[in-house]
């Protein structure tokens, strides 16, 4: 388990290994120091943000977006592509606020994938470990539905995994 959430190396499907080592400007961890303000916001206005940078990844041309911009259940979400095109804002909207995190990992997939950026080894670890809290959450949750002892933990998971 700890070689899994420590080893910063992609998976061995991430299409974007062969991609010409293009490095993020700003990795996960030095984002908050490198621009403190936009991790503020993110925080504390999390949906708005994340459509926010939804529309700036796409060169602020909404005829682009798509729901996940098809990287999250793309078979799932097909249904959705007329609706998407007529009225990109509020289905964008409905992303941010019923699925943020899909949103999150979508732009960031989108962004990799338009620049042809790799995923830095310590950004791997970082979403790893949230992935890992998140199941955790999940287990929890369906345990604290049984167990009432563990409500009290799984509240304090859900906290972290929120962060």
């Amino acid at each position: 388990m700890c070689d899994f959430l420590c080893n910063g190396s992609p998976h061995q499907d991430d299409p974007r290994v062969g991609y010409n080592a293009r490095q993020w400007e700003t990795g996960m961890m030095q984002a908050p120091c490198n621009n403190f303000l936009s991790c503020l916001l993110a925080c504390v206005c999390p949906c708005p943000y994340s459509m926010y940078n939804r529309y700036k990844a796409l060169n602020e041309d909404m005829r682009r977006y798509t729901c996940c911009q098809g990287y999250i259940c793309p078979n799932c979400m097909s249904c959705t592509d007329d609706m998407a095109k007529s009225c990109p804002w509020p289905c964008l909207c409905l992303e941010a606020f019923f699925c943020h995190s899909c949103a999150v990992s979508s732009t960031r997939l989108y962004v990799q994938d338009e620049r042809q950026i790799v995923t830095d080894p310590c950004d791997n670890r970082i979403i790893r470990f949230n992935n890992c809290l998140q199941m955790l959450r999940c287990i929890c949750d369906i345990l604290a539905i049984f167990i009432a002892g563990l409500r009290d933990v799984a509240a304090i998971i859900r906290l972290i995994a929120e962060i």
